[in-house]
């Protein structure tokens, strides 16, 4: 494979890692936005109930009981609903994280190739610079051998 080539495929992993990095990062973002609505929805049900018409001993009227009941049975309707889509947040974080560590996957492979073909010229520039002097001190002790003719 072309060395350009490789560099090319490289920038092109690590723009996507970074794409994905960024969606994995938002996604977490909604996940625990979601979870702060629930988590408030949860704790205004619970205030709620506390000072409930009926808790507070007074007699109630059947109007006020009415719509104590209507406003707590739309409260858990908004928790329900908040629920599922903290838990679509969830599932959606899990997958971006996912794929955020294929692309790191993918990444290193191709960098450990790029490291691998660095060092397989390394050691071919050297094993080569190496014949070149074995070859060069060879030369030099047989031009200086006595009574040796070149």
């Amino acid at each position: 494979m072309d060395e350009r080539l490789l560099r090319l495929l490289i920038d092109q992993a690590r723009e996507r890692r970074d794409e994905a990095a960024t969606h994995a990062a938002g996604a977490r973002r909604e996940r625990d936005v979601a979870a702060g609505t629930l988590r408030t929805l949860t704790d205004y049900r619970e205030e709620s109930l506390s000072r409930a018409p009926v808790r507070a001993g007074a007699a109630v009227g059947v109007a006020q009981l009415a719509s104590a009941v209507h406003f707590d049975a739309r409260l858990i309707q908004a928790i329900q609903q908040q629920y599922r889509q903290h838990a679509d947040r969830s599932a959606d974080a899990l997958a971006r994280d996912a794929a955020l560590s294929e692309q790191q996957r993918r990444l290193k492979a191709l960098e450990t190739l790029e490291s691998r073909r660095a060092q397989q010229t390394q050691r071919t520039a050297a094993r080569r610079e190496q014949r070149a002097l074995d070859e060069f001190a060879t030369n030099l002790a047989a031009r200086r051998r006595p009574g040796k003719e070149r």
